[in-house]
């Protein structure tokens, strides 16, 4: 080589490379994300147990906080917020809501329905008084009710352990028998139904990035019970509930009426012009309420998950679940912290959480063009009047 002359790898520039964890392969849309990210070659897998690391789809409920931000000059992002179980709890997120209305002088709970905290007598400590919860408020308001009830445990999810009874009783004596809290509410028993008189809810998927601004995906779902509402039969769940899981397993119906018991939002809007006779409109008078519920919630719960003055980042995908009534009012159900995602949609949906939560934080080798369009809206907070 003459004097002098630089070798040709030294004059090629150098590729910063990244690494990412997982430790939650049952996550059909972070394992999509990790797939998207480590076929630009700029990010490299570490294993889950490894503490040097730049991004880490983590285990929502095992997640090690406080080794985070302790690798000197390492940038480190981690997909969950701590304490965001408090928002996706059923006990604890109404407890959040009740307080945070309480605060700014919100009356009622004009997005969710009536509620009641009930704790199992069997968890009381013979030795300590019994935790306080709504149990006489609710027997004192409506022991001889006829209404429709449904309580739903507090960590529950795909519809499982689910009670509906218009028996007070018999509820509370189901849920004694129990380990955990519950959350009981009144049924919704005039809700919107789609044509052959069936049940839906409607699945918004919410994404926070590092610095608390809020996105919701431009697309989402309404997933449909596979069998006719009946309110005078509380039996049968596929009639009521409409969580996926639970209408593959139990309803011959499944898939009869829309391939997988979903119903997309471009689709979904001209059947509620159908069903409306064109007084309503997904875009301009459901999705408006949604915007509320989604600030309030996430307003509620700010002051007790900002990462500020960590030493890592934070996002998180959350899974909002709606139902419409009658008269066309959104109706809170639950929040999921770690929601699953259409198969239809998983793959934009992968490059959008990466476009808005990843690339700005770790540039090299994203596509950072501003022709490039991310599939999700920003939401500014609107405090509920």
């Amino acid at each position: 080589m003459p004097n002098g002359a630089v070798p040709v790898r030294q004059l090629l520039p150098r590729i910063m490379t990244y690494i990412l964890i997982n430790r939650d392969p049952n996550s059909s849309i972070y394992k999509q994300v990790a797939k998207t990210l480590l076929a630009r070659g700029s990010w490299k897998r570490a294993g889950p147990s490894s503490l040097n690391f730049n991004l880490m789809f983590g285990d929502r409920n095992n997640l090690p906080y406080n080794q985070l931000g302790q690798q000197p000059g390492q940038i480190q992002l981690v997909n969950y917020y701590r304490g965001s179980s408090e928002l996706c709890r059923k006990v604890s997120s109404f407890r959040l809501l009740r307080s945070y209305r309480e605060q700014f002088g919100l009356e009622g709970y004009d997005f969710l329905p009536e509620s009641y905290i009930i704790v199992p007598k069997s968890s009381h400590s013979a030795n300590q008084p019994p935790v306080k919860d709504d149990r006489d408020s609710l027997l004192e308001r409506h022991t001889n009710s006829d209404h429709i009830w449904i309580a739903k445990i507090s960590t529950g999810s795909k519809g499982l352990g689910i009670i509906i009874s218009r028996n007070i009783q018999e509820l509370l004596s189901a849920i004694d028998g129990q380990g955990q809290s519950h959350i009981v509410q009144r049924y919704i028993e005039t809700p919107l139904l789609l044509p052959k008189n069936r049940k839906f809810d409607i699945r918004v998927w919410v994404l926070l990035d590092q610095q608390y601004n809020v996105y919701i995906y431009r697309e989402g779902v309404v997933r449909t019970c596979s069998d006719a509402y009946d309110p005078h039969d509380i039996t049968k769940l596929t009639s009521h509930l409409s969580n996926h899981c639970l209408q593959e397993q139990l309803s011959p119906n499944f898939g009869l009426y829309e391939p997988n018991n979903e119903i997309f939002f471009s689709e979904f809007d001209s059947i509620l012009t159908q069903i409306s006779s064109g007084r309503c409109s997904l875009y301009t008078d459901i999705l408006p309420q949604v915007d509320k519920v989604v600030s309030e919630c996430l307003l509620a719960i700010q002051t007790k998950i900002s990462p500020t003055g960590f030493d890592y980042q934070s996002f998180q995908l959350f899974g909002f679940d709606f139902l419409l009534d009658d008269t066309y009012k959104v109706w809170l159900l639950e929040i999921n912290g770690a929601p699953a995602a259409s198969r239809s949609l998983r793959d934009e949906m992968a490059d959008s959480i990466i476009q808005v939560c990843i690339d700005p934080i770790f540039p090299e080798g994203a596509n950072l063009s501003p022709e490039i369009k991310h599939n999700f809206r920003p939401l500014d907070f609107v405090r509920g009047n």
